[in-house]
């Protein structure tokens, strides 16, 4: 029973997502809607989700989770520390697409201070975790290929990481058809590890 309501999630999930992609202003979307998209019943959505509020927070999460997915298997099937930073740096871009979404659900969400605590809470733990992890991992491949020291503090380089994907997508929030960032930005992460 509890596989077919993962299911069931997963597809209102994926139906929520196609209307977040055909439409820039998630407040118009209704549960009607939602309920179309996913070919079932409106009555039926509220038989696995207590509110639009909570669908929309739900189904960020789950797409975000879906994005640390695919990050977490693409560093593991990269084989060389640059394309690591590459790959980090793709993710980065994929952020910033995912931050109006991501504003614009929790402004959904702001009359639902329950669901909106929930979906600020469970980000901050899991995904900060994760990306420290993912970054200590990049750091230990490029000391592995002698392309960086070893650090003397994991922190500092992972910190040193951080900052720079910070810093880039900051710069492509402002420029955002400009070329060679990501170039830019791999240099400065090389100098700042070595």
């Amino acid at each position: 029973m509890q596989n077919r309501r993962a299911q069931r999630e997963e597809q209102i999930y994926e139906g929520l997502l196609r209307l977040w992609t055909q439409n820039s202003d998630l407040h118009t979307i209704t549960v009607q809607q939602i309920a179309d998209a996913c070919r079932i019943g409106k009555g039926t959505l509220y038989e696995y989700f207590s509110s639009r509020e909570e669908i929309f927070a739900k189904a960020f999460l789950y797409r975000l989770e879906n994005e640390f997915s695919h990050l977490e298997e693409s560093l593991r099937k990269t084989q060389s520390f640059e394309e690591r930073l590459k790959v980090l740096l793709r993710a980065a871009d994929r952020v910033l697409e995912m931050q109006n979404v991501g504003a614009q659900v929790l402004a959904v969400c702001s009359g639902e201070t329950n669901e909106l605590e929930q979906f600020c809470t469970r980000m901050n733990r899991s995904y900060a975790q994760r990306v420290e992890e993912l970054l200590a991992l990049t750091v230990q491949q490029g000391v592995e290929e002698g392309v960086l020291r070893k650090p003397e503090s994991m922190r500092y380089a992972v910190l040193a990481i951080f900052s720079g994907l910070t810093g880039y997508i900051s710069y492509r929030r402002a420029h955002p058809s400009e070329e060679g960032v990501e170039q830019d930005t791999i240099q400065i992460l090389l100098r700042s590890l070595r």
